[in-house]
């Protein structure tokens, strides 16, 4: 049973050197890699919780509940001018956000109004662990609902960004763990206020389920993909295969067909002429025929037996030996 909803935070990094982490034990430890270079880093993250046409946002409904991503980014210019106007060194700031993503189990019905409120309770919360006045930190406050009812394998989700530097100065607090632990327990208790869901008594679906890293969890959903896709390729070509095995086979019946159709002209009329000594030679290559063609279509050989059946009634009279039919009944015996 989980003790809280899903709560995440990561810093947002305009510039700089991304790495990567590998889990050992239970920690995450930056791997040798040179890591991936970042370059307007916070105005792309902003961009892309708002692109509906990313591979990543198929069949997921954006709504930006707050818009307001300027203000963060005037608060960094102003701290930036105002550093070089009095001539004060150093004291760049790299993350120029602290963005919070908030998640719940995919059974809880969808409501902007509702995480709206959700999103009101995080401000609400960051401004009692910051002691800066709500309305300062909401004018901060960038966050963008993502309704995923649409898609079976995401829960929806919320992403608040919020700002680290308010009134010229970088806001620590904003991404430490206090505030962390505070918007998680404000998180329990709006989820209980607007869904009447209290954490403490509800059981997940999956309950081996663990929380892991987005980077880590696309990982392995990369992997599941990768291993559905390679199935489903291994399918295709089995598939291929079949048409091409029975294209074979078709093939190949067109063949005796063609050959027991000179056959059966042969028999039939030597028969029909009463040349019964040659309606006899052509009689046994023809149920040999038909014996053969017997094992790849029992209905094309019940059609020929049929046919040879009306061609011997019109001569009731003629020599067993003339005839087809005696020797396909001969063939059937079982062997003793």
């Amino acid at each position: 049973m989980i003790k809280n909803w899903t709560v995440t935070a990561r810093q947002i990094r305009n510039s700089g050197v991304k790495r990567k982490y590998v889990k050992k034990g239970k920690r995450f430890v930056a791997t040798s890699d040179k890591g991936r270079l970042v370059k307007n880093g916070f105005i792309n993250h902003v961009n892309y919780l708002a692109d509906r046409n990313r591979p990543a946002h198929q069949n997921t409904q954006i709504h930006v509940i707050y818009d307001n991503a300027k203000n963060i980014l005037s608060s960094i210019h102003q701290r930036q001018e105002y550093r070089t106007i009095n001539s004060i060194r150093g004291g760049g700031v790299v993350n120029w956000a602290t963005s919070f993503c908030l998640s719940l189990p995919a059974s809880f019905d969808i409501s902007i109004t509702k995480w709206t409120g959700v999103i009101d309770q995080l401000i609400q919360d960051v401004s009692d662990s910051t002691g800066l006045d709500i309305d300062i930190i909401k004018e901060h406050t960038h966050a963008v609902l993502h309704d995923e009812s649409a898609n079976i394998d995401k829960h929806s989700h919320v992403h608040v960004l919020v700002g680290n530097v308010i009134d010229l100065n970088v806001v620590k607090s904003i991404s430490q763990k206090k505030t962390l632990h505070k918007i998680k327990k404000g998180f329990n208790s709006s989820v209980k206020k607007l869904w009447n869901v209290d954490h403490n008594n509800y059981v997940p679906k999956n309950q081996n389920l663990q929380n892991k890293p987005l980077w880590l969890a696309r990982q392995e959903k990369l992997k599941e993909l990768t291993a559905k896709e390679q199935k489903s390729e291994e399918s295709l070509q089995e598939y291929e295969q079949k048409i091409i095995n029975a294209q074979r086979g078709f093939n190949l019946v067109l063949m005796k067909l063609k050959k027991i159709k000179k056959l059966f002209e042969k028999w039939a009329f030597s028969f029909l002429q009463e040349q019964f000594i040659l309606a006899n030679k052509a009689a046994k290559p023809l149920s040999d025929g038909i014996q053969d063609i017997g094992s790849s279509s029992r209905i094309i050989k019940e059609d020929l037996e049929n046919t040879i059946k009306s061609v011997e009634e019109n001569i009731p009279n003629a020599p067993s030996e003339a005839k087809v039919t005696p020797k396909l009944k001969n063939k059937s015996k079982p062997k003793r």
